[in-house]
């Protein structure tokens, strides 16, 4: 049957709707291309690592030292290992006139170990071995760009060095949160003005370390004040005025020697006194007391 079709009348508008022919679908994003880094072109005068050398031939990411010292390292191995390290939105990688791609805030001597961990293969160095001030650097530049396998080797390091430099290891400790390094250190800077502690320690931990250190003085108080009763004893007020004397000090100081103060004490008053003397039970029973308080002071406790 023939299509009929009616003209319209002059003076009317017809609206015709007509089928979009192009569809607009939105397309899903498609990643940018990751541009690989390029080899630089390195002049001779410039300093170059020796064991991470740009020479390398699995060498493609050039890093600068902060003090000038040029290394190259695999761009695949700093990307999974770290953070910042590879980046390619560094300004400097995308200047083809550079010899690096990127500067590291950190100087040659601490990245010649940070980079060890960028590598399972390679040799590296015994944290143990190394100086406390360049542990900490290290552990500084390794959080900064969050090399994990550096940071849990320089924390197990770090617990080396509690009983020689506790103050600086507390304070690193609390500077990145290893409160399980912190707490070890705590007891060993007890006798420490707490001006020079809470210089060293981030606001949060100021009143827990305040509490801390308050238990200490307390039992060290308690030392001097709780000596045990001895009525009838010409000899005992002596005795005491003379151990009182010893345990003049710095009271974490003083608490951790407590058990050879009150042993000197004894043999002093067997020699003076014979072995028998009653006064040597009472200055046994005295240091008892101590002891059980201090070993009930207990560990710092860090705020979660």
């Amino acid at each position: 049957m023939p299509l009929q079709t009616t003209t319209p009348a002059p003076g009317v508008t017809v609206n015709v709707n007509v089928p979009n022919a192009t569809v607009d679908v939105q397309q899903p994003a498609r990643p940018a291309p990751r541009r690989r880094p390029s080899r630089r072109i390195v002049s001779i005068e410039t300093r170059r690592s020796s064991r991470f050398c740009v020479d390398d031939p699995q060498a493609d990411w050039f890093v600068l030292s902060n003090d000038g010292v040029l290394f190259g390292v695999r761009g695949a191995n700093a990307e999974i290992c770290g953070e910042g390290i590879y980046d390619l939105n560094s300004p400097d990688a995308a200047d083809d006139e550079l010899e690096w791609h990127i500067k590291m805030n950190a100087p040659a001597r601490v990245l010649e170990i940070l980079f060890e961990y960028l590598y399972n293969r390679r040799r590296r160095t015994d944290l143990e071995t190394v100086s406390i001030d360049l542990l900490i650097e290290l552990i500084d530049v390794a959080e900064e760009y969050r090399v994990r396998s550096a940071i849990d080797a320089c924390q197990k390091a770090l617990r080396k060095h509690i009983t020689d430099n506790a103050l600086k290891v507390v304070q690193v400790s609390g500077k990145h949160g290893y409160n399980d390094e912190l707490v070890r250190a705590a007891p060993y800077v007890v006798d420490e003005d707490l001006s020079v502690i809470w210089a060293n320690l981030p606001n949060h931990l100021h009143m827990p370390w305040a509490i801390f250190r308050e238990k200490y003085v307390a039992c060290y108080i308690s030392a001097l004040e709780t000596y045990p009763e001895h009525p009838g004893c010409a000899r005992w007020p002596a005795i005491v005025l003379t151990v009182l004397k010893m345990l003049r000090g710095k009271p974490r100081q003083i608490l951790i020697d407590a058990e050879n103060i009150f042993r000197e004490a004894r043999e002093q008053v067997m020699v003076q006194h014979g072995p028998t003397v009653c006064c040597v039970a009472h200055i046994r029973h005295w240091c008892q007391r101590v002891l059980t308080r201090r070993n009930a002071i207990g560990d710092l406790e860090v705020p979660a």
